[in-house]
């Protein structure tokens, strides 16, 4: 059935769906620019002293925000609208909320002022899709990399870690069944050498080289020179395993970036780079401010076949987490199920059983 809001005018009219799915929404507040989001002002604007009438019923509160608002600050209110609304898919919404006003100004500005630039930032959104079993394998294994050397498991999920290779930033694990090598490097720890690395990346430094990885990757080609190799990387790891592209990246088959650093000081160029790399796929959280300015700059077909998005979340540490790419019980899910017949004693066979009949001849069961 059509879903139908009352106007100004006090009449029922078909809503329009500017926005295809909930995500796309929230993923234009977290990439628009103050340019491309003035005309969202202005018009709430002309909606809020009368001067332009909006075609559908919106609260002048909504309205107001959205005039005096930054888009990004505009996602949690969105956001606690989707939750309350009862079809997670509809994105207008009732009772002319923030969501329901922004959609309005969307076809209302897209009619007026022909905002062809829009439509890239909207519909170049990525859909919210189910992260494939390889992924939340990475993402368990690169977590398991920021415990100490002697704290990590020497088997996991299907993997088993070469040792050989252990640093403190870097795990490698072999493929018990494929024999296939994936590298995992590990994020910002509370350390004096991390939080200088992540500063220097604010700043806009680029390459941000680690010694380890360096030597690691250069181990494992003299080790297996036919074999290619997997990486996955986490926050700051990933702006380290970027700066090695160039030296290794002949050797490096599939990249997994979660959550990956980035900051508007860095150069474009190389931004471009890193955010359309084509054997890379991208795991980002709309709530993670760390990752914006990477996510800005990747092009449409990047975010509609290389990108994952998590679910939205609150809090900034939350949206940066790896354990959001993973279910809980992955581990127990690699596991054989074991059974303890200890309380059950010796099994006697059935008397019936022992029986060697016509019957039980003719059915081949003696």
């Amino acid at each position: 059935m059509p879903k139908y809001t009352r106007s100004s005018r006090g009449e029922l009219e078909k809503r329009t769906r500017n926005f295809q799915h909930p995500y796309q929404m929230i993923h234009f507040l977290s990439t628009v620019t103050e340019e491309e989001f003035t005309p969202f002002r202005n018009l709430a604007k002309d909606y809020l002293d009368g001067s332009r009438a909006p075609p559908r019923r919106l609260s002048r509160s909504s309205l107001k925000h959205i005039l005096e608002d930054k888009p990004r600050n505009l996602i949690p209110r969105v956001v606690r609208e989707f939750e309350s609304y009862s079809d997670p898919n509809e994105v207008s919404i009732l009772g002319g909320g923030i969501a329901e006003g922004i959609g309005t100004i969307v076809g209302e500005a897209s009619h007026l002022l022909g905002l062809d630039v829009l439509k890239d930032a909207i519909f170049g959104a990525p859909k919210r899709k189910p992260v494939p079993l390889t992924a939340e394998t990475a993402a368990f294994l690169t977590d398991m990399t920021y415990r100490t050397v002697e704290k990590r498991p020497k088997e996991a999920v299907g993997y088993t870690r070469l040792e050989d290779y252990d640093s403190s930033y870097v795990s490698v694990w072999q493929n018990d069944t494929t024999s296939e090598i994936i590298v995992t490097v590990r994020g910002t720890k509370l350390s004096a050498k991390d939080l200088i690395s992540d500063t220097k990346i604010l700043f806009g430094k680029t390459d941000s080289k680690l010694k380890e990885l360096d030597e690691t990757l250069y181990k494992l080609e003299e080790r297996y020179p036919d074999q290619k190799f997997d990486i996955a990387s986490h926050s700051l790891g990933s702006a380290y395993v970027m700066s090695e592209l160039e030296a290794h990246g002949s050797k490096i088959d599939d990249l997994f970036f979660f959550t990956p650093a980035s900051s508007p000081l860095q150069s474009n160029n190389t931004l471009d780079i890193y955010a359309n790399l084509p054997n890379a796929t991208y795991y980002l959280n709309t709530g993670d401010i760390v990752g914006d300015t990477l996510r800005q700059r990747m092009s449409k077909d990047t975010l509609q076949e290389h990108v994952y998005a998590g679910g939205y979340r609150y809090a900034p540490w939350s949206a940066h987490s790896l354990s959001q790419w993973y279910p809980d019980f992955i581990e127990n899910s690699y596991r054989p199920p074991t059974y303890n017949r200890e309380d059950v004693g010796d099994l006697q066979p059935d008397e019936t059983m022992k029986q060697d009949t016509e019957q039980t001849q003719e059915k081949h069961l003696s």
